[in-house]
């Protein structure tokens, strides 16, 4: 995150005139702050985040865990005569390797290596294609459970109103994570007011969606959880998410040059750079605490 060394005060989402003292930015909005082009093309792929040491270790337990559920399942499952279990366990691991590593853009050499069978398979299924072991919206859960700083590797720009950094998914309620989701990934069924408790269906919760992943990733959240509540703008396409503590402090941002507070203060770096200022994101901040 980017703290800043001349105050800017702005209006928030919630119409509140705020000061702003950090930053989290994404490329695109580097780019549009210092006046350059930013190429779509380099946004091909939709899973850019580049997983840091703590998330890998995250995808790592995961896939251990699904590989016990699955295996577990093979186990209790009776078996017709002649059927061996061990063969069917290695069957069960090759079938998560191809899942888990290749896809129709991906075919790893290190599959092709290891022996005529699985090669046989990942050719087939790079080809075909696979039923991935885990899709983006996984990956997204996984990347930003214990920090959120890799989201904005992503065309999302944060606003912090307090000196406090905003919180990995593990420190949210489900409710808010679940709704982080749903505006990341422009999915409602993650949250969707339709799905409130009702009279009919008493027990049914809006953010079963987003704890049923959870669960199947093997994350278990934080018992005091700091991230409350979270609001979406849909009008504005902006998450507002509030603490206990602190109340709305942070803001989450989809990129668009036509944003509010990002076109107010692109209009601030020009104005700086007509008086002889620096222009860029990174000069109106004293110290940068890198989350890219």
């Amino acid at each position: 995150m980017n703290k800043r060394e001349t105050p800017l005060r702005f209006t928030d989402s919630r119409g509140v005139a705020r000061e702003v003292v950090g930053i989290y930015s994404c490329p695109e909005f580097d780019a549009y702050l210092s006046g350059k082009k930013w190429s779509i093309a380099k946004r091909k792929s939709k899973l850019l985040i580049i997983t840091t040491e703590l998330a890998q270790h995250r995808i790592d337990h995961a896939v251990a865990f699904r590989l016990k559920k699955m295996a577990r399942s093979i186990s209790s499952r009776k078996r017709l005569r002649g059927e061996n279990r061990e063969d069917k366990i290695v069957n069960l691991v090759k079938d998560l390797a191809i899942r888990h590593y290749v896809s129709k853009e991906n075919l790893p050499d290190f599959l092709i290596r290891m022996g005529v069978d699985l090669s046989r398979r990942a050719a087939r299924a790079h080809v075909k294609g696979v039923n991935p072991l885990f899709d983006d919206v996984d990956y997204t859960i996984l990347d930003c459970y214990d920090q959120l700083n890799p989201i904005f590797r992503w065309p999302f720009v944060g606003f912090a109103y307090v000196e406090k950094e905003l919180p990995g998914l593990s420190k949210w309620r489900d409710a808010a994570a679940a709704l982080f989701i749903a505006f990341v990934a422009k999915d409602e069924t993650f949250y969707s007011q339709a799905a409130r408790p009702t009279k009919e269906h008493p027990n049914r919760r809006p953010y079963r969606r987003y704890k049923g992943r959870r669960e199947n990733l093997d994350l278990h959240p934080d018992k005091r959880p700091v991230i409350t509540r979270a609001h979406w703008d849909r009008n504005e396409d902006v998450l507002s998410v509030a603490s206990k503590a602190d109340g709305w402090a942070w803001e989450i941002w989809r990129f668009s040059p036509h944003a509010t507070i990002i076109g107010s203060i692109w209009f601030f770096v020009q104005r700086r750079k007509l008086m002889g200022g620096h222009g860029n994101c990174t000069d109106l901040m004293t110290r940068q605490v890198d989350c890219h």
